[in-house]
């Protein structure tokens, strides 16, 4: 029997890294993307009281900004809005959804 434990200290900056590492496997440029706030012309990602904002940056205004509590949630809306077709959003969003599993989940064998 295999029991799976949740590990929930896992910094949310681990998350962005393997992220962004898997969007640019996936012909998303770094530079489509700011994940350290506001950046003209990008689709950014922030932290901002506990809470993860989603946005599109032009003219000094947060477009399209949303709210989020759980990083994967966010991370996928970062996805959705930098891809370009539905295969390339599903690709980079299965190969996220297993990477974070593989970090977040222990397997122990009985």
């Amino acid at each position: 029997m295999k029991i799976l434990i949740q590990n929930d200290n896992i910094p949310n900056e681990t998350f962005i890294n393997e992220f962004m590492v898997i969007s640019e496997k996936n012909g998303i440029p770094k530079d489509y993307i700011s994940t350290e706030g506001y950046s003209e012309d990008r689709i950014c990602l922030e932290e901002d009281n506990g809470k993860l904002l989603v946005y599109y940056a032009y003219r000094n205004s947060k477009k399209d900004l949303k709210e989020y509590d759980n990083i994967d949630i966010a991370l996928l809306d970062v996805a959705e809005r930098c891809t370009e077709s539905e295969e390339q959003y599903r690709n980079i969003a299965s190969e996220y959804t297993e990477k974070v599993n593989q970090c977040r989940y222990v397997g122990i064998l009985y």
